[in-house]
């Protein structure tokens, strides 16, 4: 093995044990809450949320909610599991032009996924599509005037009706306690679609309407660009202390000639 490649795996193995070491050793509620939030925030969010406003509003929304502990957090069986099934949705999600109807839409044959450390079974969709022509951005389309109808007591294109759509997709995603899917599959069933989304705001609506009193989401937003510009600090820092350990450990050329 290379000096270089030791040096790589004993300086990122650092990285990953110091933060755990000090979170470890502190009992303050409020410090631990942090560490928490920042394990379920990715260093460097996907491009849909960071290149679109509206997008990167809605999920840290939707994240606000999935990491407390609250009735709606619960009913998608806690906030690690739920936090987790929801990122990898995210993982997935493109935006796309669909009938005007349409908040979002799942297709394609569903994946069965596990997450071994939560032992938690889900499934996931080959295609996620947010719809640039519905509810989650328009109240109305522009070239016919024609008016996008809300979904459930939500009025289209605001920070409410975006959330619960998420919600209810999310709800696609995993089983409940009787092992049947949180919300029965509804694609080729509006009226069932609109049931669904009902069922979701009974749960979830006391979270969704507080939003418009708090800024849950922008605070989780600015912690997660701080978090990414740590993030990034970090790697730099890391690789110019290996470029100065190789070019030491070389004679100072910076070079390496071991070949097994």
């Amino acid at each position: 093995m290379k000096l270089r490649d030791l040096l790589v795996r004993g300086a990122m193995l650092s990285l990953i044990m110091v933060p755990m070491n000090a979170y470890s050793t502190v009992d303050d509620d409020k410090t631990r809450q942090t560490a928490w939030i920042h394990s379920v925030l990715a260093p460097v969010p996907s491009p849909l949320i960071t290149g679109d406003k509206v997008i990167r509003s809605s999920y840290y929304d939707t994240l606000s909610i999935l990491i407390d502990n609250n009735r709606c957090s619960n009913f998608y069986g806690g906030s690690a599991s739920a936090v987790d099934v929801f990122n990898r949705l995210f993982e997935r999600a493109k935006k796309d032009y669909l009938e005007p109807g349409i908040g979002m839409r799942m297709s394609g044959g569903p994946i069965s996924m596990l997450n071994a450390q939560t032992n938690l079974s889900y499934r996931m969709f080959e295609k996620i599509s947010i719809n640039r022509n519905g509810p989650f951005y328009k109240r109305k389309l522009s070239s016919s005037q024609v008016h996008i109808s809300g979904v459930g007591s939500f009025a289209p294109d605001t920070r409410e009706v975006r959330v619960l759509i998420l919600l209810h997709e999310l709800a696609h995603l995993i089983k409940g306690a009787d092992g049947n899917w949180l919300l029965p599959d509804d694609g080729k069933d509006q009226d069932l679609s609109i049931r669904n989304s009902k069922k979701i705001e009974a749960v979830c609506g006391e979270q969704i309407r507080d939003l418009s009193r708090t800024k849950a989401g922008e605070h989780l937003a600015k912690l997660a660009a701080a978090q990414g510009k740590l993030a990034r600090a970090q790697k730099e820092a890391s690789s110019k202390q290996l470029d100065g350990m190789v070019t030491n450990t070389s004679g100072g050329t910076g070079k390496e000639e071991d070949k097994q």
